[in-house]
């Protein structure tokens, strides 16, 4: 059952397996989660969501985004996908589907619980369930055995309800093949594109430009914006003034020994005789004893290496086979199983894989082992050096900031720590164009202040602020000698767009009424949804319109809105796919257009459940705005 959940990615059912999250939880590491709070941040048909769910909930979602960026994730993509709300969101949802399964009277034998935890790799030790490791990973990461099973017994509980509400959807074949026609077929058109700055308005009055201004003022408006002061502690700036002791590199490593184990491995070179196709028996056979042949080569004396050089149809051939040290781990596992049983210096028998036959030649076996200190000792004094220079960093923060409590300034404090004192330019909330790397935050946190507050100590992308305001500048509305050169380039560009959109509805009217347009059409060939359009290159508003055409429609309603302009065509020549490649996509095809189906009944039914729902969003937790 948990299988076909993970296998089915794409499907909503998916956002709402803990499991998956929870397997999250087991590869990061969570700090202990505890159940049973009191504390909550919303209740679902008086069934309360902890604050503790929350955020682990929000941390899941982080740690995603993370993986997805790379390294640090700054505050504006945090909002940009709306974490918080996303988070609170999943939870809701996720108790309502229960309380449905609950409502259906759907139920989870402890032995389907059994089976699914068994089958999870990360709690498997040579291909089988170990109990050993099952309860050492869930206590490495604060989670109780009672609690992880609890959330496998609603992951399965909301897997079959998945089976229960949408397994009764299909997709017939005339529906596949529409859509794979739809999104596979080629038009050929003729085409004009008419583009605002290939057009001369006639000058602007200074009569039309005071009325423009006049009755256009709001727009003219600038925002609020601030000047600040600010102080940086990074921790890079602190480097220098750290001092790691070879005591402290060996503490560091002793203490996480588990980090530099590593598992048994063995150096070796392969030759490989293709066979990918296990079902043509012939092929098969001939690898094999095309494989014999170069076995009993290498034992009649010629060089391992030139023989893979010269046979192998493996990409490391050219290196004469070899595959550098590997553990078990890294190979498939029949090649893996013949590897580490032979001694070193010994050849192999053949070896079938699914790539089809190997000879194997091992030249070193690695035993399990742990990296010497030597080897890791630059890399601990490294990691030793930011994680001091982060501490010293926070402690130096720290301490300015209780000397602003004391009535100390930013100058003050900065003088004292002998610390630059930053000064930006005016700016409005998307923060200073230069100096700080989330203007976003930094402005969001300078615009909460009264002029000359200090703030409380900030933290953007792992270096700590302390923010002044100095100077502010309200919203007003300009005088029009302000912003004279504003309006006219507004209004030049508005009557240029005007000219354009004129001779491109001129031209439709003649193509509609087979006149003659006086305008050079452009000629593309055959193109598809996808991609630029021959002659005319990527304009996807244009591709767009071509292609929402019906069958019998060869002219748009109106001219095509460009991102420069405005375009008109008319479709020329229609050519549908070969329908042999839809029979050989078929069943991928129905496969998307059945989830796309599942998709839309989900959005639909969730949204029902909502609004039948009693949903209490606690106040710390309601998105602003």
């Amino acid at each position: 059952m948990l299988a076909r959940i993970r296998a089915k990615a794409s499907s909503w059912m998916v956002k709402f397996i803990l499991g998956i999250i929870v397997l999250v939880f087991v590869f990061l590491g969570v700090e202990s989660y505890h159940m049973g709070q009191h504390n909550k941040a919303a209740t679902v048909n008086g069934k309360v969501i902890a604050v503790d769910d929350y955020r682990a909930e929000y941390q899941a979602l982080v740690d995603q985004i993370r993986r997805q960026f790379g390294g640090t994730v700054s505050h504006e993509i945090l909002e940009l996908f709306q974490v918080r709300e996303q988070a609170l969101q999943r939870l809701i949802e996720r108790e309502l589907l229960l309380q449905e399964a609950d409502s259906y009277k759907l139920q989870v034998t402890d032995d389907e619980v059994a089976h699914a935890i068994a089958s999870i790799p990360v709690f498997q030790k040579d291909g089988r369930f170990d109990s050993g490791v099952y309860q050492n990973l869930l206590q490495a990461n604060g989670m109780s055995v009672a609690y992880f099973e609890q959330r496998q017994r609603q992951d399965l509980l909301l897997a079959k309800l998945q089976d229960l509400i949408f397994g009764g959807v299909t997709v017939s074949e005339l529906e596949a093949l529409d859509f794979y026609n739809s999104e596979n077929r080629k038009v050929a058109i003729e085409a004009a594109l008419f583009r605002p700055s290939d057009f001369t308005p006639e000058p602007i009055s200074e009569e039309d430009l005071l009325a423009r201004y006049e009755s256009h003022k709001e727009a003219y408006r600038t925002e609020p914006m601030v000047k600040a002061v600010y102080l940086r502690f990074d921790p890079e700036n602190f480097i220098d003034q750290v001092r790691v002791s070879e005591e402290d590199v060996r503490h560091a490593y002793e203490m996480r020994l588990a980090n530099y184990r590593e598992p048994e491995r063995v150096a070796a070179r392969h030759i490989l005789i293709k066979a990918d196709n296990a079902e043509d028996f012939d092929a098969v056979a001939a690898a094999e004893k095309e494989i014999l042949v170069l076995r009993e080569k290498i034992l009649a004396g010629a060089g391992f290496s030139d023989v893979a050089r010269e046979f192998s149809q493996c990409p490391s051939a050219q290196d004469g086979g070899n595959l550098g040290v590997f553990p078990k781990e890294a190979m498939v596992a029949p090649f893996s199983k013949a590897a580490f049983a032979l001694n070193e210096g010994e050849l192999s028998e053949p070896v079938q894989t699914r790539f089809g036959w190997h000879l194997i030649l091992v030249d070193e076996k690695l035993p399990e082992g742990v990296k010497p200190l030597e080897l890791v000792a630059e890399g601990i004094r490294w990691e030793l050096q930011q994680e001091k220079a982060s501490h010293a960093a926070f402690d130096a923060a720290d301490q300015a900031y209780d000397a602003t409590l004391a009535g100390a300034d930013l100058g003050e404090v900065s003088s004292l720590w002998n610390l630059p004192l930053n000064e930006t330019a005016f700016f409005g909330r998307r923060g200073p164009s230069s100096g700080v790397s989330d203007g976003r935050a930094f402005a969001e946190a300078s615009f909460s202040l009264m002029e000359h507050e200090v703030s409380e100590l900030l933290e953007i992308n792992e270096a700590l602020y302390l923010i002044s305001v100095k100077d502010r500048m309200e919203s007003r509305i300009p005088p029009l000698e302000e912003v004279r050169e504003r309006v006219l380039a507004d209004m030049m560009k508005e009557a240029a767009d005007a000219l354009a959109h004129k001779r491109a509805m001129d031209v439709l009217t003649a193509l509609k009424n087979g006149e003659d347009t006086g305008e050079v059409l452009i000629s593309t060939g055959l193109f598809g949804r996808q991609g630029a359009i021959p002659q005319l290159g990527s304009l996807p508003a244009l591709s767009r319109a071509v292609f929402s055409l019906g069958k019998e429609e060869n002219l748009p309603g109106e001219p095509v809105v460009l991102e420069e302009g405005y375009g008109v065509f008319r479709i020329v020549e229609r050519v549908l796919p070969d329908e042999a490649a839809f029979m050989a996509d078929r069943e991928n095809i129905k496969k998307e257009l059945r989830d796309r189906k599942e998709n839309r009944m989900y959005t639909q039914w969730m949204a029902s459940l909502k609004n039948r729902a009693k949903i209490i969003i606690e106040p710390a937790f309601q998105r602003e705005g």
